[in-house]
């Protein structure tokens, strides 16, 4: 009787809520309602460089990188170890090179074996004398001015200071300038002025002091 009893209880208890009707409601929107995206990096790279545009910032970061790189270019870094020359030293530098792999022509003709060593200067001439300045000392701006007029040949080359600013005050002349020091050391030149000439199959090199300078 007790078990017939729960059972219809339970029978009882499914037909009431089986019978019932479930509505749903509408609460209505209870705050803002945002669309879930991610700005991409690009996206927000373009809206700050638009702002610093607006804002004219663009407009003078260029002008600054502008003139930074045109001071850079017309004041190269100064060569460092170069000093001005106290005593007169001069030296030999040897020219000759050995070949490390054999040089052939256009038709496979080897006309120099790997391991020959060979002298340019027994083929070419060297040219005209080099002359190695300060260019922010006028006197050995001077001294290498005299040189040049004696030989419109001669290279002058700098090593400190603005070789555009030398051209535009003698317009006639070209100032070259040694970058990052590749010639200074490939003749060991600690000081300036120098000056170096052939002489004979080797290359003479100079390290002058101007008030014993007599060439």
């Amino acid at each position: 009787m007790v078990r017939k009893s729960l059972f219809s209880a339970l029978i009882g208890i499914a037909l009431v809520f089986g019978t019932q009707t479930v509505y749903a409601k509408d609460l209505g929107v209870r705050g803002p309602v945002f669309e879930i995206a991610e700005e991409s990096l690009l996206e927000i790279i373009q809206r700050k460089l638009k702002a610093l545009q607006k804002d004219g910032y663009l407009e003078e970061l260029q002008t600054q990188i502008k003139e930074k790189v045109r001071h850079r270019v017309r004041n190269p870094k100064p060569v460092s170890g170069i000093t001005k020359t106290s005593d007169y030293k001069s030296w030999h530098y040897d020219p000759r090179i050995t070949v490390s792999l054999d040089i052939k022509d256009h038709q496979g003709n080897i006309i120099a074996a790997k391991g020959t060593t060979f002298n340019p200067l027994s083929k070419l001439g060297f040219g005209s004398s080099l002359l190695f300045i300060d260019g922010t000392d006028q006197d050995q701006v001077t001294w290498s001015l005299s040189h040049h007029k004696r030989d419109s040949g001669i290279k002058i080359i700098l090593v400190k200071g603005s070789p555009f600013e030398l051209m535009e005050k003698h317009e006639e002349i070209t100032f070259y300038f040694d970058q990052m020091g590749k010639i200074t050391e490939k003749f060991n030149l600690t000081h300036v002025p120098a000056k170096v000439t052939q002489d004979e199959l080797v290359l003479k090199v100079e390290e002058v002091v101007l008030e014993e300078d007599n060439a």
